[in-house]
């Protein structure tokens, strides 16, 4: 809707006023392209960093989350049982 709007008051178009919306028109498909194509693959970088980290034999960052997690939880269940078992 704006973008007729703007073009309104010019009535007639000259060849200069032609030649300003066609360099518009492509200078958006342009910005438009870049962040249809950038922006999913930077929100995903994650994603992306765990395939090449597989495809390599690495472990993925989320291995070593759940494995630090599954640490974390281990100790802190033998460090309450020790305490239960102490109090008895």
């Amino acid at each position: 809707i704006v973008w007729p709007l703007l073009s309104v008051p010019a009535g007639v178009f000259s060849k200069g006023y032609w030649s300003m919306w066609v360099f518009i028109s492509i200078a958006w498909s342009f910005v438009a392209t870049g962040v249809i194509i950038w922006l999913p693959i930077y929100e995903s970088r994650d994603t992306f960093i765990n395939v090449f980290n597989s495809i390599l034999g690495r472990k993925s960052m989320k291995q070593e989350e759940a494995k630090i997690g599954a640490e974390q939880t281990t100790e802190t269940t033998e460090t309450t049982e020790t305490t239960e078992t102490t109090e008895t």
